[in-house]
């Protein structure tokens, strides 16, 4: 009977230690499964701050060469304006210039036109004059004097 309640509680015990061992493999197993799911669950999240960093990256990066075509085109804008205005003073200052001649032009014939009115003036009254003999060069009369040499009176 001893014997039998022996074997009985050694056979227990051993059913109890295989059960404890069982138990810690089973825990084991748990843990490790949930450190795995732990590991994969922090590299798809390390995954996806990847991507979305990448994907601000490649954001910043389009916006920045938006942001260069822009500046460039604003640039391009500008000094179109500037050769425009550019254009536009260099077209009123020709404009201008060619008035200043025009005006210049119109002064010199004026002037020509006064110049040939008193000639024609100066010539008429000279034809009208009469010639003095006694002057060698034929023109106006002797004066008060009279032919003593002395030049004459104007």
């Amino acid at each position: 009977e001893d014997l039998e309640k022996a074997a009985k509680e050694r056979r227990l015990a051993e059913e109890a230690a295989a059960a404890a061992k069982a138990a810690r493999e089973l825990e084991d197993e748990l843990h490790q499964e949930e450190e795995a799911r732990r590991k994969a669950k922090a590299k798809k999240q390390a995954k996806k701050e990847k991507a979305r960093q990448k994907k601000a990256q490649a954001a910043a990066a389009a916006e920045a060469k938006t942001n260069e075509e822009l500046e460039k085109l604003l640039l391009e804008k500008e000094l179109e304006r500037r050769k425009a205005e550019e254009s536009q003073e260099r077209m009123a200052q020709q404009a201008q210039e060619e008035e200043n001649l025009r005006r210049a032009r119109a002064l010199v014939a004026e002037e020509a036109a006064a110049q040939a009115e008193k000639d024609s003036a100066i010539e008429d009254a000279q034809e009208e004059k009469p010639t003095c003999p006694a002057r060698k060069d034929g023109k106006g009369s002797i004066g008060k004097r009279g032919k003593q040499g002395k030049t004459p009176s104007r």
